[in-house]
């Protein structure tokens, strides 16, 4: 009984000591994150003429869309990969369930299982993928939109 009063007091006494010190070094840094988001606004300021277009902006979030877009597909299709190759294991273990004994149903039950978590995985990238794709080519129109009055404009000078 006492020793377990020790190890509470113990405890408390630590958690107590751990709470001061990480309070007194969070209240300066939230200090010093203030005065760096104030001296960095003061410098957005006087480099606004300095700042990037939209079009620019949007041409360039374009290309990331549609490589954040290729990624998930490529992730897809590892993914239905993985599933193609368990299926074939699934196969193997029904087919002949007394090679492994025991551990068949475990195993098959297993194989099922990542089976569906990599279907899943898959019909989640491809969806992920498809969305990026449509926001690239939102960006696409959007960038095309904006740069035909332009091109008018500049015929007529």
């Amino acid at each position: 009984m006492i020793k377990a009063r020790r190890r509470t007091f113990n405890i408390l006494t630590f958690s107590v000591g751990v709470t001061l010190v990480a309070a007194l070094p969070f209240s300066t840094v939230v200090a010093k994150d203030a005065r760096a988001r104030t001296a960095n606004s003061a410098v957005l300021a006087q480099n606004s003429a300095e700042a990037v277009s939209p079009t620019e902006f949007e041409a360039e979030s374009s290309k990331n869309h549609e490589t954040v877009a290729k990624y998930y597909e490529d992730s897809a299709a590892e993914m239905r990969a993985k599933a193609q190759e368990q299926k074939l294991l699934l196969d193997q273990y029904e087919d002949k369930s007394y090679l492994y004994g025991k551990k068949a149903q475990d195993l098959q039950a297993h194989t099922t299982a990542l089976i569906r978590r990599y279907e899943q995985a898959a019909e989640a990238d491809a969806k992920k993928a498809d969305t990026h794709r449509k926001i690239a080519s939102r960006l696409k129109d959007n960038l095309a939109g904006q740069s035909k009055p332009n091109t008018m404009n500049s015929s007529r000078r």
